[in-house]
């Protein structure tokens, strides 16, 4: 467990039991979006949202990380690893971690649980 000045937290990977808070806190965050830019976004089913979630399952490639505070999925870190690709427009020659998700409900922002780079470090699954 990793203890902060502000709360206790634990960072680990995913479970099967994590998705439907998974799926209420992109709900959320996706519904702020579509409530502030309704030009561009509208909020989408619940139902697609935990099919899409549920198919992120991990790989040596595919990354899924959730904060938990008080034995509750506060946030959420989706993120996939790319090869290296040296023809390519930025012509990589490592590996590059591409974030998709950094999700944090309101209630529990600013509470440092994305305050230690090593809470989602990709290249470590051991629970901090």
């Amino acid at each position: 467990m990793t203890s902060t000045n502000r709360t206790e937290m634990i960072i680990r990977d995913r479970q099967d039991e994590d998705l439907d808070s998974i799926v209420t806190l992109a709900l959320e965050s996706l519904t702020w979006h579509a409530d502030t830019f309704p030009h561009v976004r509208r909020p989408p089913a619940r139902d697609g949202l935990a099919s899409d979630f549920q198919a992120l399952t991990p790989e040596p490639d595919t990354y899924f990380r959730v904060a938990v505070l008080d034995t509750t999925v506060t946030g959420f870190l989706t993120a996939t690893i790319q090869p290296p690709n040296p023809n390519g427009i930025e012509a990589l020659d490592e590996p590059t971690l591409y974030i998709a998700d950094v999700i944090v409900t309101q209630a529990a922002r600013r509470r440092g649980i994305c305050q230690r780079r090593s809470n989602f470090d990709p290249f470590s699954s051991v629970e901090n």
